[in-house]
């Protein structure tokens, strides 16, 4: 199935250290690594977002901040697309993002970081003339910023919005357009352990999945380092999460028992494998973790 992936850098930098930025980069490169040979995913990225990030960058780090640059414009040039010269985005249809625990919604182009958010309504528009293909968005951000109005002391204020689920609900709407309003549902991912997730279920090479999957039922709680959802076997009653914060990335399940002691890991094809490596301290913490998220303190 052909896909179209988009890359999202920050505005706002909260490091002031070359290694993390560095990070940004190896991650660009694996990414780029996974898609150079595959004809039916295409990458993009927006060079006035590139430009914010660099410029954002320079105001906080001066070491290697050049060969940074060069490095990353090079890099993204090499396999990517620039999406603006081929934009779909069409100027008098609003595209607002869906926060469910404001209970509101945010303007994704009246806002001063619009920038970034002309991706959200780039996929956005093209997942509604085109919906046959399968589109991604990677923000390497923690969270959306967007600024509110504070009409009394006519000053701007910044808002901060964590999205915990996996996916990005825009509204697109304009009286025009018959096909609209839609709420869509565009995914996006953080990490490259949900990249790899994602490629693999885009091409078949692994069939499991917790989202969707009739043995296992979502549960109200969310694993914080991987905003991933806790989800339950209606049979067994494990807990199972999909978890990649490792050093080596891979792909896995942790799986805890009904009384939510640590059991072990699943697999990328959702086989379970006892682990023997994890030390009592290691499995006292994970058990430590998961109970606090279950009694909503996480």
């Amino acid at each position: 199935m052909a896909a179209q992936v988009f890359i999202v850098f920050p505005d706002i930098i909260d490091s002031d250290s070359i290694d993390d930025l560095k990070k940004i980069i190896s991650l660009v490169n694996d990414i780029q690594s996974n898609l150079k040979n595959d004809k039916e995913v295409t990458l993009f990225y927006d060079e006035q977002n590139v430009t914010s990030f660099i410029d954002s960058a320079k105001t906080l780090i001066e070491q290697d901040i050049e060969q940074f640059t060069q490095r990353l414009r090079t890099l993204l040039r090499k396999t990517s697309s620039r999406w603006r010269n081929i934009s779909k985005i069409q100027k008098d249809t609003v595209y607002r993002l869906w926060n469910i625990k404001k209970r509101k919604l945010h303007s994704l182009a009246d806002n001063d970081y619009a920038i970034i958010y002309d991706s959200y309504c780039e996929v956005a528009e093209r997942n509604i003339q085109d919906n046959n293909t399968n589109y991604l968005i990677i923000t390497l951000v923690e969270c959306d910023y967007f600024y509110k109005e504070e009409t009394e002391l006519n000053v701007k204020k910044i808002e901060k919005i964590i999205i915990v689920r996996d996916f990005l609900p825009i509204l697109i709407d304009v009286i025009h357009r018959e096909e609209l309003p839609e709420l869509l549902k565009i995914k996006r991912i953080r990490t490259y352990g949900e990249f790899q997730l994602w490629f693999k279920l885009l091409k078949g090479d692994i069939k499991f999945k917790l989202k969707d999957n009739p043995d296992y039922e979502p549960t109200n709680y969310i694993y914080p380092p991987t905003k991933r959802r806790i989800y339950q076997h209606k049979e067994s009653k494990q807990f199972w999460y999909f978890d990649f914060f490792h050093k080596d990335n891979k792909i896995h399940y942790e799986v805890f028992s009904r009384m939510l002691d640590y059991i072990g890991e699943g697999d990328e094809n959702g086989n379970l494998a006892p682990s023997k490596k994890v030390t009592k301290e290691e499995k006292a913490k994970k058990e430590k973790r998961i109970k606090k998220i279950m009694k909503g303190k996480g």
